[in-house]
């Protein structure tokens, strides 16, 4: 909020900038890319309000930037939008750098969602961590943060109260109307959904779902958005029914972690509530309007499916086979 330090930051040649191209980022081996403004400003290009332009003017200009926060190291990052217009001469203005710098892997772009799905990669002026699960954990968190925020900016450039423009303001995390008389502000979404591990009344099986469009073979829990005015546990116990006409006690639910998800469905920026609950009774009919089949899973099967996963040995991985897993009978999920 203090547009004093805000304007430091973005003239700080070691600020980190990590830019995205329509959901997808750059990738050199299991490193994403991000780069300092110095490194930005010596391949010609600098961010529309940064003071870096003044030693400049001939660079091209990346017009939207969101700022994402200071990791504990004390570097400021940025996430930056690179038009489509701009993304051919950008990476290849990229490519020189790094081939100038030594490089030997060559420069790729990989979606967001990818990334999320199988977080395996680190980011480039990263956060230290005690092992590379976390590293990866934590490089996906900032790179799930400035899809998130920039993806919303794309979609809310006009006034949804008079139709104006909108102006980013503090950091381009907040959205102001232009237009002096209306002063709406828009702040990001974020939309609950809640996703549960529903147990059969003997506790040995587990409610599995999938929908039409689904890879052979793969199954999810049940999961569905919050609605207005609802809790989390009445959340839970409408979309089981919803989806499988399943009762569920709503005495036996549990809230027991949550994820941020920010490539949900229809640009939506989501937070999983993962919760546990205990169904009244294994009768189970599929709502086929919404779904394809729901069935119950004994929970060595579903243990199982998640070894699969982890073993790169699904769709996802590398080794999977949607037609032989389901001719063997085999379901997978996701990771």
């Amino acid at each position: 909020k203090d547009a004093g330090q805000l304007a430091a930051v973005l003239a700080s040649s070691e600020t980190v900038a990590l830019p995205l191209c329509k959901g997808r980022v750059y990738r050199c081996g299991a490193e994403v890319l991000s780069l300092t403004l110095g490194e930005l400003l010596q391949m010609g290009y600098a961010l529309s309000d940064s003071r870096l332009l003044e030693d400049a003017p001939e660079a091209s200009v990346l017009q939207e930037h969101v700022l994402l926060g200071r990791c504990p190291a004390g570097r400021w990052h940025l996430g930056v939008a690179v038009a489509e217009e701009q993304a051919k001469a950008f990476g290849e203005a990229l490519e020189a750098m790094l081939k100038a710098a030594g490089g030997e892997q060559r420069l790729s772009q990989s979606s967001v969602r990818g990334l999320l799905a199988v977080p395996t990669v680190s980011l480039r002026h990263g956060i230290a961590e005690a092992s590379a699960h976390e590293g990866a954990y934590h490089s996906m968190a900032v790179v799930g943060q400035a899809h998130a925020l920039l993806d919303w900016r794309s979609v809310n450039r006009f006034c949804p109260a008079c139709g104006a423009a909108t102006v980013p303001i503090e950091g381009g995390v907040k959205v102001t109307c232009a237009r002096d008389s209306c002063r709406y502000r828009g702040y990001p979404r974020l939309d609950p959904v809640v996703i549960m591990a529903v147990y059969s009344t003997d506790g040995g099986s587990c409610l599995v779902g999938r929908q039409r469009g689904y890879p052979p073979g793969m199954y999810t829990l049940l999961s569905g958005f919050v609605d207005q005015g609802e809790s989390i546990v009445e959340a839970v116990v409408r979309e089981v029914r919803e989806e499988g006409n399943v009762a569920v006690d709503a005495a036996s639910v549990r809230v027991i972690s949550s994820q941020p998800w920010p490539i949900g469905r229809a640009q939506s920026n989501q937070l999983m509530i993962g919760c546990v609950a205990r169904a009244l009774s294994d009768d189970v009919a599929p709502n086929l309007a919404e779904m394809e089949d729901v069935k119950w899973v004994t929970i060595e099967a579903l243990r199982a499916a998640h070894e699969r996963t982890n073993a790169a040995t699904t769709p996802l991985g590398t080794g999977g086979d949607p037609a032989a897993m389901t001719a063997r009978g085999e379901l997978w999920v996701p990771p």
